[in-house]
């Protein structure tokens, strides 16, 4: 009975792999350089806004003085829609340009955590990470590890491309 358990223990053992966990939510939700790009997109934004506002102040002035004359011209009425169109296209490109620029910063954030995370488990000689929502049980976490170098201001600046080039 012991040889069976033995044997049995030495073939689970022999399959069992060295995995870490991260936490890529709590990661990202507490990366410095999240608050960073969070800043740069409001002031993008606010710059939309205002040239947005600008448009919208000028396209009705000129509907004021378009609409001041007692007869309308055809060719105010096509001025006048196409400023409107403008207006409209501005909006819509602003709004996609927006949304671009978000997608590629937490794009590029996810990128790095990632990064950063296969680093730290080729350090610690794990052979593989996945996401820790993804474990019932076990494990070697490596939120902390991976925040706190993502966080520390010389590995901050550092090229995880490259540094995961040099580890593979």
């Amino acid at each position: 009975m012991n040889v069976l358990f033995l044997l049995l223990f030495m073939t689970t053992s022999a399959f069992a792999l060295n995995i870490g966990v991260i936490d890529s939510e709590y990661i990202f939700s507490q990366y410095n350089k999240r608050f960073e790009m969070e800043e740069k997109l409001e002031n993008k934004r606010l710059e939309l806004n205002s040239e947005i506002e600008g448009l919208r102040q000028s396209l009705l002035e000129q509907e004021k003085i378009i609409k001041s004359n007692s007869k309308i011209k055809e060719e105010d009425k096509k001025k006048l829609l196409d400023l409107k169109k403008q207006f409209q296209e501005k909006i819509e490109i602003s709004e996609r340009v927006f949304q671009e620029d978000q997608q590629n910063f937490i794009y590029d954030i996810k990128f790095e955590i990632d990064s950063v995370a296969i680093l730290i488990g080729k350090q610690k000689n794990l052979e593989m990470v996945i996401e820790k929502s993804a474990t019932i049980y076990g494990g070697v976490d490596l939120t902390e590890d991976v925040l706190n170098f993502l966080n520390n201001k010389e590995s901050y600046k550092l090229d995880t491309t490259n540094l995961l080039k040099k580890q593979l």
